[in-house]
């Protein structure tokens, strides 16, 4: 569980308390990423280091997390080119992205605002559209696997994701 610590921190805290050693890579069971997926928590580095079977990021859209651009490096880490790739072995493996939140739900709170106040949530309005912005991107309980894209991953990540299952 990382909470809302930056990358740099948990990786001197990982290796401080002998979990990770200078240069070398982490994979775990499961990783809570950190601050809903801000793209000011997460970067490349880290990544390529901590590696999991799990991804669990908790967001609703609000303050546009999780970053698309976070779901990108996570994805360039496991299934994209060399130099992104991570090094450590199960960097190969099947693994899922987890996410707490759907537009559905969020289309299900927006209708209960309108039948208590009579008018939309401009605040709900703003978190649907930026979840719908990723609709491609990997959805609650979604297994990427280093296969061919299939057709609804938009463009900006299909080159990078390979494939998700259901």
């Amino acid at each position: 569980m990382t909470g809302d610590g930056h990358a740099d921190d948990i990786l001197a805290g990982l290796t401080h308390h002998g979990r990770l050693a200078d240069g070398a890579g982490l994979h775990v069971d499961v990783l809570k990423l950190q601050h809903h997926g801000s793209e000011h928590n997460l970067h490349r580095a880290f990544a390529r280091r901590i590696t999991a079977d799990h991804y669990l990021i908790c967001a609703n859209g609000k303050d546009k997390n999780p970053d698309l651009r976070v779901l990108e490096v996570l994805l360039d880490s496991r299934l994209g080119v060399a130099d992104k790739l991570s090094p450590n072995a199960e960097a190969g493996q099947p693994f899922t992205i987890w996410l707490n939140c759907s537009t559905h739900y969020l289309d299900k709170q927006q209708a209960a605002y309108i039948a208590k106040k009579g008018t939309r949530s401009t605040e709900l309005d703003k978190n649907i559209a930026h979840l719908k912005a990723g609709r491609g991107s990997p959805r609650r309980g979604q297994t990427a696997q280093p296969r061919q894209a299939e057709a609804q991953i938009p463009q900006s990540l299909a080159a990078r994701t390979r494939g998700l299952n259901r």
